[in-house]
């Protein structure tokens, strides 16, 4: 076997891979079912289209499904950079739930996506919860320090 016919197997090995995200969803929505950590993995960078169907779908998930699964984002998210779940923690950033609503800050902990911080400051300003509004104004001192680093 020459090196063309092996790269062409891990390629196939590679797509075999690849994540089901109609099955992820599903099974994010049944809390009958144990999420393997890797299915938080392919939460990050979710294409768009997934997505959407996850911000629809989110509400009809019972609120302690909704808190583990976001504060299990969240950790991932604190002990790995590479990690992107900025899309889906602003979605969160407006759930009923205070513990989602934290965990949807801590998400954000190293994000530079500076269209999140009017969503920050109105959490910060405006929400119930006084963890919510110390949280979201943690959040907000990591814009800073961007800033005065000239980032």
């Amino acid at each position: 076997m020459d090196f063309d016919d092996e790269f062409e197997d891990f390629n196939d090995i590679e797509d075999a891979k690849a994540p089901n995200y109609a099955e992820l969803l599903s099974n994010l929505k049944n809390a009958e079912v144990d999420l393997s950590v890797s299915s938080y993995y392919y939460l990050s960078d979710l294409p768009a289209e997934y997505a959407a169907e996850l911000k629809k779908v989110w509400s009809t998930i019972g609120d302690r499904r909704r808190e583990m699964i976001a504060r299990s984002m969240a950790d991932i998210a604190e002990n790995n950079y590479q990690v992107d779940f900025s899309p889906i923690a602003a979605d969160l950033l407006t759930d009923k739930s205070e513990n989602v609503r934290l965990a949807a800050l801590d998400m954000l902990w190293d994000t530079d996506k500076v269209w999140l911080v009017n969503p920050i400051v109105k959490l910060m300003r405006d929400d119930q919860s006084t963890a919510v509004r110390a949280s979201a104004a943690g959040s907000l001192g990591h814009y800073l320090l961007m800033a005065q680093w000239g980032e």
